[in-house]
């Protein structure tokens, strides 16, 4: 089938149904697919998938199927539903059953019944789209879509989101303080360091609470001695 025109094309092209630029086949006659690197040719299609009418040559695969049918894996054209379905999956290209995802959007990957987004961004644990990330692996924090790494920030930071006497930090807490400063686990700061000074004490308990409150209790105590708690 020649000289046929969808528009403005010409299409001058043997067994072409319509072109979607000058006589560059955008479909072929039932029977014939367009030829993988060249669409101004119509090849006989030799793909034994029944209702596929677009297989690149030298290959079993299937890129197009017929009105009225899906193709699903690149491997199967099967027949639209003759009535609506319901089709409540994220990420779901179309259902053929209800609930029931047939094939993923571009991005996302099937699995049990699900579409998941295929993370493009390195090191994100979870995209909320192919190129969005959500969460980031551990070690790494979000940054305007990019997974950086956590630990080991500059100092200007440090100071800047820990306060002047933290002198390293990640990018979740201080790590290292001052001298006569110590860190506060509870809060990631640095506070004025607790005296162990208790007469008798051979070994030292500290338990941090917040702001920089710090209780000191003698643990051990020499021969003969009682343990004594101070809050600070």
């Amino acid at each position: 089938m020649a000289n046929i025109s969808l528009g403005t094309y010409s299409c001058n092209i043997q067994n072409c149904l319509y072109c979607i630029q000058n006589n560059a086949c955008g479909q072929c006659a039932p029977g014939f697919t367009v030829y993988f690197s060249n669409p101004t040719v119509c090849v006989p299609n030799y793909s034994a998938i029944p209702n596929c009418v677009l297989t690149p040559i030298f290959t079993t695969l299937c890129f197009q199927c017929a009105s009225g049918y899906v193709l699903v894996g690149f491997e199967a054209c099967v027949p639209l539903p003759s009535t609506p379905v319901t089709c409540n999956i994220s990420g779901c290209n179309y259902c053929l059953t209800n609930n029931t995802c047939a094939a993923c959007l571009t991005g996302y990957s099937s699995s049990n019944n699900t579409c998941t987004p295929i993370c493009n961004i390195s090191g994100c644990y979870q995209c909320s789209s192919s190129f969005t990330c959500q969460i980031c692996a551990f070690g790494l924090y979000l940054n305007n879509n990019q997974c950086l790494n956590a630990s080991n920030q500059s100092s200007t930071y440090c100071a800047n989101t820990f306060g002047a006497n933290c002198t390293g930090c990640s990018f979740y807490q201080c790590t290292q303080c001052t001298s006569g400063q110590s860190l506060n686990p509870n809060t990631g700061g640095c506070c004025p360091s607790p005296v162990y000074n208790f007469a008798n004490c051979s070994q030292y308990t500290t338990e941090w609470g917040n702001g920089c409150q710090v209780t000191v209790t003698c643990g051990v105590c020499a021969t003969g001695a009682m343990p004594l708690q101070m809050s600070i």
